[in-house]
């Protein structure tokens, strides 16, 4: 992305099992935002998915990375999913 714009992308997650599920933390580490946080406590059921939209505006040019961290419960534990971004900012036309 040119230096000074945003893009934003989604990051999908799915709930593909049978168990219910109820989310107890997201963080966004990184140079990136979310412009919304997924709520504490928001049932992610079995068939349920979430599009979490990521923004990025980058200051320099050059590569980056950062990790969006989903954690839930259900009746087998407490499960964590860290989803890796990368980005590149780049020169502006």
């Amino acid at each position: 992305m040119a230096v000074g714009h945003t893009v934003t992308r989604f990051i999908h997650i799915v709930n593909a099992g049978n168990q219910r599920a109820t989310i107890t933390r997201s963080r966004l580490a990184g140079p990136f935002h979310a412009p919304y946080k997924v709520a504490r406590g928001l049932p992610v059921n079995g068939g349920y998915d979430l599009s979490i939209p990521v923004r990025f505006t980058p200051s320099t040019v050059g590569h980056t990375t950062g990790t969006y961290t989903l954690t839930w419960t259900d009746r087998l534990g407490t499960h964590t999913i860290a989803v890796p971004i990368t980005a590149t900012g780049v020169a502006g036309a």
